[in-house]
């Protein structure tokens, strides 16, 4: 059962956790309860890998024209209703 587990890791890259493993190895005929392939993972330290999530960050490190806006302009004419300093324009 392990070798099947292992198999499947191997053949996905790693993207599978117990819950699509247990549908790849109910596709492929192996009946199992889903405790078992949990347990069986976590025993044997097969895990999927998570992609990396997308961060904003301060670092203001792209080609857009900032223009700076006075603050004695009405809110109306800002992206939202408290209103906004910079405005970010594409070239």
């Amino acid at each position: 059962m392990l070798e099947t587990i292992n198999l499947i890791h191997e053949e996905f890259k790693g993207a599978y956790g117990p819950p699509m493993m247990l549908k790849e190895r109910h596709n492929r005929g192996l009946v199992v309860n889903h405790k078992m392939v949990e347990s069986l993972m976590a025993e044997n330290g097969v895990a999927a890998k998570t992609e990396k999530k997308f961060r904003a960050t301060t670092n203001s490190n792209h080609k857009l024209l900032i223009i700076y806006l006075e603050k004695r302009l009405p809110p109306q004419t800002m992206h939202s209703e408290r209103g906004s300093q910079y405005k970010s324009f594409h070239i």
